[in-house]
């Protein structure tokens, strides 16, 4: 029998998404390791065999960036997902401040 793809999810002590991400994953054939922080989340890739990580970007104890650095280091070959999530709240709302001020700013960067 073929081993099952194994994929490390790793989110922010939120249990729910964690939980739910790993629901998801296993229905579709996949076996799921979890990880609550970037810390753990390292040692994780270090100590098992993982086909793919599914890394939050905001942690806690290290941050996703830092982790993923860290996990390229140990095992190159091993693909890496920086998952950045909006609030919904933030997907359906007009920008204003800053953040229009940045989108504009990525924006006239895309078209050069």
């Amino acid at each position: 029998m073929a081993r099952k793809p194994v994929i490390l999810s790793c989110a922010d002590n939120a249990s729910n998404k964690l939980e739910g991400r790993k629901i998801l994953l296993e229905e579709n054939g996949y076996q799921v390791l979890t990880a609550p922080n970037g810390k753990e989340a390292v040692q994780a890739l270090v100590s098992n065999p993982v086909d793919l990580v599914l890394l939050d970007c905001h942690m806690p104890q290290k941050d996703g960036d830092v982790a993923a650095m860290q996990m390229k280091a140990c095992k190159p070959d091993v693909p890496i997902a920086l998952l950045y999530l909006l609030s919904l709240r933030l997907l359906f709302q007009p920008l204003e401040g800053s953040w229009a001020d940045e989108a504009e700013a990525q924006r006239k960067h895309c078209k050069h």
